[in-house]
């Protein structure tokens, strides 16, 4: 696999559509840091704390088209209509990495990384602007997607035990976002956690899920139907870090990347592949299809082994300043997503040969290791 400019590992390859990409750096305009404290960077080591932090700091990643708020389409089904809510520049399908390193962890925790949507910071009730799919890891090790419909309602799904306690070592954390073709051929998005347990650069996948429908209720309160995909991009990339006094972070990147997420390295490699669907009254999952991995070239296609998760935890009027949403206490329960999701080192096979209604082609983008 091809590094990026920090020299790590990319799991997907960059996108030759839209070829947007953001690497952390001293001068670069696209990034905001919001709810306090100032960033700074140790010239010898290049890494990156966190000065006088609030309880979450939200560092903010915009692409070369920028950010205002004024120009967003909050109104979710006419952004899924034209597949943006800013510009055709927004961040959609992306690969978002940073490494981390925690000084002093608590079980209450995390950090979120956010993408498909605007500013998550305005903290009104139902602000439309502030939606998105979310990747969570804990600083005790628990890893969780989110799906933000607005402000005040955000649902998540099942805490699934990823790592050992991260306290005094650095880990790699990625999280993918990408639309592909459910089994039905209607729109779906894909959402990945990676991390790279020993800064060796070799990445594993620890959670998977599918959002194909049945996941959340909120959306007509912004445009769209009861259980909207957030299949548009939105110009906001989030990193919000909790107890940011304590937290070391590097290698910052966010990329827009090619869904077909095959690196050919001088060899054939062709498609086929597994598909994941979920039907919705019961959330299960099905799968169909074959593999060819040809020769030559670095293959992403695996042996299915998929579960259906059949409930996600909906937390009520809370949002992103929820420090730990892998505590569930008090929350509600919304059943039978048509999702799949996969944990720790199960290998997974996923949409081949299949276009969206946005011409993203899904061939074989599942792998648990690389």
């Amino acid at each position: 696999m091809p590094n990026d400019s920090f020299g790590v590992k990319k799991i997907y390859p960059d996108s030759t559509v839209n070829p947007q990409s953001f690497y952390i750096s001293d001068d670069d305009p696209r990034r905001e840091l919001v709810g306090g404290g100032i960033i700074s960077r140790n010239s010898s080591t290049q890494v990156y704390t966190i000065e006088n932090p609030g309880p979450n700091v939200v560092l903010q990643i915009y692409t070369t088209a920028g950010y205002r708020s004024s120009s967003i389409e909050k109104d979710h089904g006419k952004a899924a209509s034209k597949g943006y809510m800013m510009t055709a520049k927004d961040w959609r399908n992306v690969e978002m990495t940073m490494y981390v390193r925690v000084d002093s962890s608590t079980s209450t925790k995390g950090i979120s990384m956010i993408c498909r949507g605007g500013a998550t910071t305005n903290k009104s009730q139902g602000n439309c602007e502030a939606c998105g799919y979310l990747a969570y890891l804990g600083y005790q090790g628990s890893s969780v997607f989110g799906k933000i419909e607005h402000y005040g309602s955000v649902n998540y799904t099942t805490a699934n035990s990823a790592t050992s306690d991260l306290e005094g070592r650095w880990i790699g954390f990625k999280f993918v976002c990408y639309n592909k073709a459910d089994t039905g051929g209607g729109a779906a998005v894909a959402l990945e956690i990676w991390i790279d347990e020993n800064e060796s650069n070799s990445w594993r996948r620890i959670q998977n899920w599918t959002d194909n429908g049945n996941w959340g209720n909120s959306g007509k309160a912004c445009g769209g139907v009861a259980d909207q995909i957030l299949s548009f991009g939105g110009p906001v990339a989030s990193f919000v870090i909790s107890a940011a006094q304590f937290v070391k972070f590097k290698k910052l990147s966010v990329r827009e990347i090619s869904a077909e997420g095959v690196f050919n390295e001088g060899g054939s490699n062709a498609g086929g592949g597994q598909q994941n669907g979920g039907t919705g009254s019961t959330g299960s999952g099905s799968t169909g299809g074959s593999t060819n991995n040809g020769t030559g070239g670095v293959s992403r296609c695996t042996s299915p082994n998929t579960k259906s998760n059949t409930s996600t935890n909906t937390k009520a009027g809370s949002n992103l300043d929820s420090d730990n949403p892998t505590d569930t206490s008090g929350s509600t329960t919304n059943s039978s997503p048509a999702s799949t999701s996969t944990n720790n080192n199960s290998n997974t096979g996923a949409g081949g040969g299949n276009v969206d209604k946005f011409g993203v082609v899904s061939l074989c983008p599942w792998t648990d290791k690389v």
